[in-house]
């Protein structure tokens, strides 16, 4: 739309636009009159000279900035639509013609209270040359095409044929209102997975690492079976020597000697199953990972050889900055990191990227985006206002921010750095 213009007068935030009609149009009395929830609330006011068409939008949100970081879902797109042909509908019985109703996304508003679309009525807008008209209906179905979630197979279709319909100069498809009527479909069982068969390899390789294994379990075995009869033998060694023995000399030497060979004969056994080491397998390397490997390792060999001939890259000293918003007096305990952009600031966690816990802040208060390596803060209609270095913005109004600058959010204070 031309000419549009955000404005706050007493508490209130308006979106204005110039007047050309009729202050007796039918249209006009009939929606100052006939107060309902699908449109903006009207006023017509004159200042210096000149009409002016005054649309409350306190406590809203248009489509751009609501859909500006998420997507539309299948839930949001279906209220969209069912809001949409209540608003038609509603204009028909009003005797209202349909070409009044502004399509475009940044005239259509997201009340925060009601939780309900709201659309601008704009008084004497049946003049209008069609290809006007024709042109923000398909803006609108051109942003919806682009902010839609593609992953929803079922929702990017109904997305598209909304789009066809709108390009082929229908208002509002039926096929949508009778798509909403339908029943939800009832939830299949799932498929239960059948079992994979294990697959055994004939691998030569394989079987030699069978062997090993095999051969070590052996001279373990022996090993084991070695250590026992030793045991037996040195046993029976000292009975004998204790029944057949006369002195305490000859029941000792036996069985020193027998302990010693026993010792022996262990520590050789023990040196004989530690001697077989543990071959490692190759065949269980993925060879995925040994390429990747091998590439990392050029990689690296080339930036090695490159890295002196290389020439000194000047840094972008806003890029390296650290974009925070440090609070201030009573606030000082407060810090909004802006390390992702764009991000919106407001109360409600649910709409927003970082909260304050300020009565004075909107539900969604104020968004800050980077443009052309600046960055931006953008007042999101909010109550009380948004101020910068002091003076407050006027609703939607957009400026760059400054080191050093200073921030006011409601009562809330912080500053740039």
């Amino acid at each position: 739309m031309q000419g549009v213009e955000y404005v706050n007068d007493l508490c209130c935030n308006y979106l204005v636009i110039p007047y050309g009609g009729k202050e007796e149009d039918f249209a006009l009395r009939m929606l100052k009159e006939n107060r309902t929830e699908g449109f903006l609330p009207i006023e017509l006011r004159r200042m210096d000279g000149e009409t002016l068409l005054y649309y409350n939008i306190s406590g809203m949100q248009n489509m751009e900035i609501i859909y500006g970081e998420k997507l539309v879902g299948q839930k949001e797109f279906q209220t969209f639509m069912w809001q949409l042909h209540e608003v038609i509908e509603y204009s028909r019985e009003l005797f209202l013609p349909g070409s009044g109703i502004c399509l475009e996304p940044t005239a259509i508003f997201w009340n925060l209270g009601t939780q309900r679309w709201e659309f601008l009525y704009i008084p004497g807008k049946d003049g209008r040359e069609e290809s006007d008209i024709q042109r923000e209906r398909e803006q609108l179905a051109e942003f919806l095409v682009m902010r839609v979630d593609y992953e929803d197979k079922k929702l990017t279709e109904a997305v598209y044929r909304f789009y066809e319909e709108i390009c082929a100069g229908r208002m509002y498809p039926d096929s949508f209102l009778e798509r909403g009527r339908e029943e939800p479909e009832e939830r299949q069982r799932p498929e239960i997975p059948e079992k994979e068969e294990i697959v055994v390899w004939d691998d030569p390789e394989e079987e030699c690492t069978e062997q090993d294994s095999v051969r070590k379990r052996s001279v373990t075995r022996m090993g084991r079976i070695g250590r026992g009869a030793l045991a037996v033998l040195w046993c029976a060694v000292i009975a004998l020597t204790f029944w057949l023995g006369r002195t305490r000399q000859e029941i000792l030497m036996p069985g020193g000697v027998a302990a010693v060979l026993l010792t022996a004969l262990l520590i050789f056994t023990g040196r004989k199953e530690r001697r077989i080491p543990e071959e490692k397998n190759f065949l269980e390397m993925d060879a995925e990972d040994t390429e990747e490997d091998i590439s990392c390792e050029i990689e690296n060999r080339r930036e090695e050889e490159t890295s002196t001939e290389e020439k000194t890259v000047f840094m972008d000293i806003r890029q390296e900055q650290e974009r925070k918003l440090y609070g201030i007096g009573k606030s000082r305990q407060q810090k909004i990191f802006l390390d992702r952009l764009p991000c919106t600031v407001g109360k409600d966690k649910m709409l927003v990227n970082h909260t304050i816990s300020d009565s004075s802040v909107s539900r969604m208060h104020v968004r800050f985006f980077e443009e052309e390596g600046d960055l931006w803060m953008q007042d999101l209609n909010s109550t009380n206002g948004t101020y910068h270095n002091g003076l407050r913005l006027r609703p939607n109004e957009r400026v760059i921010l400054e080191p050093e600058d200073e921030v006011g959010l409601g009562r809330t204070q912080f500053v740039y750095r």
